[in-house]
């Protein structure tokens, strides 16, 4: 069966799967130590596999209208598959969140009051993004006891916001399809 790439299913499933983490209070604190971290880890795993599945979607869209060989795709796949990369794939495509941004400005700041930029929004990506890698690529100690408020903190914020950012990433990127770059010359 044919993997499908799609943007807007890619953010919708995120969007559904971390739901269903960030509803289960109960559940989670039911957990023992080592299955909180797991959880926890889990999250981190999926976030990023939705996040190469979502730089997939956009590459294999681009590619309908552009050439773009699949030795290149891959090289694009492979340099910009990590969350920590965001910045640089939408400078890549030369996108303006801005427009984006503004239209969902709003339900952005029902989340999180405290964002009121693009800047800002990558900004923030940015720090828990650091924030929850240290901790979770060693910074812990395989018997604390993970708080449901440190699990929000690294993986339920995280996605929230990442999720924020793809969405807007899509909408710059579907409303300049025909007047992207060649990418081809930057990878």
């Amino acid at each position: 069966m044919a993997i499908e790439y799609s943007t807007i299913e890619t953010i919708q499933s995120y969007d559904s799967l971390f739901e269903k983490f960030c509803n289960n209070v109960k559940k989670y604190e039911k957990l023992d130590k080592r299955s909180r971290l797991i959880y926890l880890t889990a999250g981190l795993g999926l976030s990023n596999s939705i996040h190469e599945k979502f730089i997939k979607s956009i590459l294999y869209e681009y590619m309908k209208v552009y050439e773009l060989s699949n030795r290149k795709k891959e090289k694009a796949i492979k340099k910009y598959k990590t969350p920590k990369m965001t910045a640089d794939f939408i400078q890549l495509l030369h996108l303006n969140l801005n427009e984006a941004f503004e239209l969902n400005r709003i339900d952005i700041q029902k989340k999180f009051n405290i964002i009121n930029s693009v800047d800002n929004l990558m900004s923030i990506l940015s720090m828990q993004r650091d924030t929850r890698n240290d901790y979770l690529h060693g910074d812990f100690n395989f018997y604390d006891d993970i708080s449901f408020e440190t699990f929000k903190e690294n993986i339920i914020d995280f996605q929230e916001v990442h999720s924020f950012i793809l969405k807007i990433t899509r909408y710059s990127f579907l409303k300049n399809i025909n007047n992207l770059p060649d990418i081809s010359t930057n990878l």
